[in-house]
């Protein structure tokens, strides 16, 4: 057997990993080198955290950075948008920002201010009140006084109303100017109240509009009157429109308007009947705030809604004989004050309408009376048309058979010779209102006589002297057709296109107690 050193010498192979294995001393040197696989095993940890570590701090920085400049971009867009003037200067009084607002204001691009003298923008008095503030640097924002003026790029000053703050930054302290034009922000405020009180009055003429009759009909008195509308569009002349109730004034003076070159603008209504006598002045010229009690904002009036426009002024001579003067000046010289203001104001001149008995009667004057009839256009009422009543019956029968869902084609003849043998004292308005309610009672696909018209367009009445004792006949017939309801659906004011209000004071002019 031989010696077992021999054999294991000879058995163990010259690849086996164990003949390539360095000597303890060589190993020992890479344990301080770190070297070694197993001290690598054991230290690798604690660099992989480190790194983690950076990368997040990295990422944090930079997401800390990307909102910073987020949030720059956010302030400083905040301050280029802004309504008011926004200017930032220096300890020294240089500036250092000048917004678009400041750039409008001034009149100044912000490349050519940045940088200059803060001074040279503003008044002396303005910049030693500026510089006070400067050299003390206090941490609270003061107001500006009233009173003080800044000045644009071409040297004019203009009033303002201001306030000023500081900051500290790097190295001393910034300050920034607010500051607001006070005559252009009165203009945009005037115009804003104007805009406002534009959208209230068309929003209630939206909402009327549906109840004025279309000028229908091809008689010769309307045709007259139509080549009256053309000859006068053309102008800017003052127009007196005459006529009996119901006869389509408010028609004629749309007409006009629409026909006219400020067919664009806006066509301003007023019933003078239908306002109080005490509010009668601020609804035509409007009012200045705290101008009487209850006046807590500016309020601007017809006149000026209606600038450059057209003014219709229903029952004018209904207006209080102590504003007629005022009137009158308008119409004149296109001036007037507000209630409560000194500021005079200018309008074009406009339409108005009616008052002939007025003036013969002493409660319209004279004077007015004919700056009025410039150019009068008298309307024929509807029993000196009757030419016309086919054509404004299938109108109407039209009209309401759509609004109501009626299958109306024909109007029976029996109701035909009934409304054309009626005298109309209510004129095109009364006809109306006959023919909603038969539209409303029909059920077939002919509009025909019923019992309920019998009331207004009975015959064998006698006729009333007057133009008063007409209209009284005529609102004591459909009040008691409404049963004394005055205000509602159907009720008496509804069937007479009025207003309740204005129905209350007709009642209480005309002399028509209410049954007890």
């Amino acid at each position: 057997m031989p010696p077992v050193s021999a054999s294991r010498s000879a058995w163990r192979p010259a690849t086996s990993r164990w003949s390539s294995r360095p000597p303890l001393t060589e190993t020992a040197d890479k344990v301080k080198g770190f070297e070694c696989g197993a001290v690598d095993y054991i230290t690798k940890p604690f660099q992989h955290e480190e790194v983690l570590a950076r990368i997040r701090t990295h990422i944090a920085l930079q997401r800390l950075k990307q909102r910073i400049a987020e949030s720059e971009e956010r302030l400083a867009s905040v301050i280029q948008s802004a309504l008011d003037a926004i200017i930032a200067f220096d300890a020294d009084g240089r500036i250092t920002l000048f917004n678009r607002a400041a750039e409008r204001v001034f009149r100044c691009p912000a490349t050519a201010a940045i940088g200059t003298p803060c001074a040279e923008r503003l008044s002396p008095d303005l910049w030693r009140l500026v510089s006070e503030y400067v050299a003390r640097a206090p941490p609270a924002p003061i107001r500006i006084p009233e009173g003080h003026r800044a000045l644009r790029a071409d040297g004019s000053a203009f009033p303002i109303e201001a306030s000023l703050s500081s900051a500290p930054v790097t190295g001393g302290a910034t300050f920034t100017l607010f500051l607001r034009d006070i005559e252009a922000h009165q203009h945009a405020e005037s115009e804003c109240r104007r805009l406002e009180g534009l959208t209230l009055y068309l929003q209630e003429q939206l909402e009327a509009a549906g109840d004025d009759a279309d000028l229908v009909g091809g008689s010769h008195g309307l045709k007259a009157v139509m080549e009256q509308v053309r000859q006068v569009a053309a102008t800017d002349a003052t127009v007196l429109i005459t006529g009996e109730t119901g006869t389509g004034k408010g028609l004629i003076a749309r007409a006009i308007h629409a026909s006219s070159r400020r067919k664009d603008a806006v066509l301003v209504k007023l019933n003078c009947a239908a306002i109080p006598e005490h509010l009668v002045e601020s609804e035509l010229f409007g009012h200045e705030k705290g101008a009487f009690t209850g006046a807590l904002a500016r309020k601007l009036g017809r006149f000026e809604l209606a600038d450059r426009g057209t003014m219709f002024m229903d029952e004018v001579g209904e207006l209080p004989i102590a504003l007629q003067p005022k009137l009158l000046r308008v119409l004149q010289d296109g001036e007037f004050e507000r209630v409560g203001g000194t500021e005079t104001r200018t309008v074009r001149r406009h339409q108005p309408r009616d008052l002939v008995r007025s003036a013969q009667e002493g409660r319209f004057r004279a004077d007015l009376y004919y700056r009025l009839n410039v150019f009068p256009i008298a309307l024929p009422a509807l029993r000196a048309r009757r030419d016309d009543l086919p054509a404004l019956v299938g109108h109407f029968v039209r009209r309401f058979a759509e609004r109501y869902g009626k299958p109306l084609e024909t109007v029976s003849p029996a109701l035909m010779a009934a409304l054309e043998a009626h005298e109309w004292p209510g004129n095109v308005r009364e006809l109306e209102h006959v023919i909603e309610r038969a539209v409303i009672l029909s059920r077939g696909a002919e509009l025909t006589f019923n019992k309920a018209l019998s009331v207004p367009i009975q015959e064998g009445n006698p006729e009333p002297e007057t133009m008063a004792e007409t209209e009284r006949a005529h609102v004591l017939r459909i009040l008691e057709a409404a049963r004394w309801r005055g205000a509602g659906p159907n009720g008496a004011a509804e069937r007479l296109g009025l207003k309740p209000t204005t129905l209350e004071s007709r009642m209480k002019k005309l002399g028509i107690p209410r049954p007890g």
